[in-house]
């Protein structure tokens, strides 16, 4: 047989063709099945309660894999069973199991006691801070009162310092007189994260990871 009766023996019919695009596709849409279900998946914003550093309408990325929470962490909570937090609903981990937990409302100082007894006066640059005419701070209160009713896992006032309970984080949101977080829901049960976010993709003019 010559080489060009070779050539269009080997030639592809139009069914392979078919055949090895549907078979390219198919293992595509397996990965991106398996990425977006096991590795990473986005969750956009809704709300306020992050700014200044996360905005309304902000699209991230997010990843629960060999994830352990841990103080700074920008994470996101769902919890289907507690209509505080049906979400998904974006929070800072403040402090994790064990860890105690002390609020100066008026002058926004929070304090972390850590496992290894260590102490630690938490970084607040990120924290969007309110102030009064005359320059002097808005207390960081969600609300003036908390109902018992509304709100029966409140940690208030007098509960702290509070000590982080067993399989659980402490959140807040960095706006923090415009958040519902671990002040009124109390602790979070580490099951209901869902994620660490990684990275910001939209707006554009903010893309970048989240530290």
């Amino acid at each position: 047989m010559s080489e060009k009766n070779n050539a269009q023996a080997v030639k592809p019919t139009l069914l392979q063709t078919i055949y090895e695009w549907i078979e390219t596709f198919c293992l595509a849409l397996l990965g991106v099945v398996v990425l977006f279900t096991f590795i990473c998946r986005f969750v956009t914003v809704d709300g306020e309660s992050m700014m200044q550093t996360l905005h309304h309408g902000d699209r991230l990325v997010i990843s629960n894999l060999f994830y352990t929470p841990k103080t700074g962490d920008i994470i996101v909570l769902q919890d289907s069973q507690n209509k505080e937090l049906r979400g998904p609903i974006i929070k800072r981990v403040i402090a994790t199991e064990g860890e105690t937990v002390d609020i100066d409302n008026e002058t926004w100082t929070i304090t972390v006691t850590h496992l290894d007894g260590t102490v630690e006066v938490l970084d607040d640059s990120y924290a969007n801070k309110v102030y009064y005419d005359d320059g002097s701070l808005v207390p960081m209160t969600y609300e003036n009162g908390v109902s018992e009713y509304f709100y029966p896992d409140a940690i208030i006032g007098e509960d702290y310092p509070h000590v982080v309970k067993e399989g659980c984080v402490f959140v807040l949101g960095d706006n923090r007189t415009n958040s519902l977080d671990s002040r009124y829901v109390g602790d979070v049960d580490n099951r209901k994260i869902l994620g660490k976010a990684y990275l910001r993709l939209f707006p554009l003019n903010k893309i970048g990871f989240l530290f």
